[in-house]
């Protein structure tokens, strides 16, 4: 390292246009296949929903889901007393079983592996997206990922449907949506 280098300055090197844009496009890509990504998690997540949870999942697949709440809950009460007393990122949480909205919310923290320290915001954002999944496709007999896909990217994407959920209004300055500025997403 220069001795003149200052510390957290990175060293630039001139680029080209053509490189600049590159770069751009190459975050745009990423950026691009998270939303795909989550978009797809979410409507996998609401497959596994209807098979463990649902009111009319069948009963083997609700008690084989309360087990593995169970076993998490194991693996907790097994941390050392000092990671749990400290509460450090990454330690494991206990997942409780309370009722219809708690056990959503168990599911998601279980089945998505939001269950450590740290993971709380976004397992409660999931949890949204995925009462706003249900909502759209609860009373329909068959469905499958790429009908939940659809769904939710015609909605807006992953983000789109968290802000639905809350009763949030849309917001689309940042652009993709042209036709939903500032319109309920119901």
């Amino acid at each position: 390292m220069d001795p003149n280098d200052k510390p957290n300055e990175p060293n630039h090197q001139p680029m080209t246009e053509k490189d600049l844009l590159a770069e751009l496009n190459q975050v745009r890509a990423a950026f691009g296949t998270v939303k795909s990504a989550s978009t797809d998690a979410l409507a996998r997540l609401y497959l596994a929903y209807r098979h463990m949870v649902f009111p009319s999942a069948p009963p083997d697949n609700k008690q084989w889901f309360a087990r593995q709440v169970a076993a998490h809950n194991d693996r907790v009460s097994k941390q050392s007393p000092q990671q749990v007393a400290e509460k450090k990122k990454g330690a494991l949480v206990s997942i409780t079983l309370t009722g219809e909205t708690g056990d959503l919310l168990a599911f998601v923290k279980l089945v998505a592996d939001l269950c450590r320290v740290g993971d709380e915001s976004h397992a409660s954002r999931v949890r949204r997206a995925l009462e706003w999944v249900i909502d759209r496709f609860d009373n329909i007999a068959i469905v499958s990922a790429d009908d939940v896909t659809t769904e939710v990217k015609n909605a807006g994407g992953f983000e789109a449907v968290i802000q639905s959920a809350r009763g949030n209004l849309a917001c689309c300055r940042f652009g993709g949506h042209r036709d939903k500025v500032f319109q309920p997403y119901r």
